[in-house]
């Protein structure tokens, strides 16, 4: 499945915000294990990385309805208004 630089951008909070608290991913109820944590984090860098690259790539574009979903995920308040 394709994401966008938000989606991974997110993605990569989850999996860092569940190796820190040692949540497992797929059953938050269970206790992730050693190994799973060290997954996540992993996964977290992957994920971060095609975000930032997406950003990059964004960089010279001028075309607004590209930064809309940069700018919700990064003002959750802005509810998509672009007044």
């Amino acid at each position: 499945m394709a994401m966008t630089g938000p989606e991974h951008y997110r993605r990569a909070e989850e999996l860092v915000k569940a190796a820190l608290n040692g949540d497992q991913i797929d059953h938050p109820r269970r206790a992730a294990s050693e190994e799973d944590r060290a997954r996540y984090l992993t996964a977290a860098q992957v994920h971060a990385t095609l975000a930032q690259t997406a950003a990059t790539l964004m960089k010279n574009t001028t075309r607004g309805e590209l930064w809309e979903p940069w700018r919700d995920m990064l003002d959750p308040t802005s509810n998509g208004d672009k007044g």
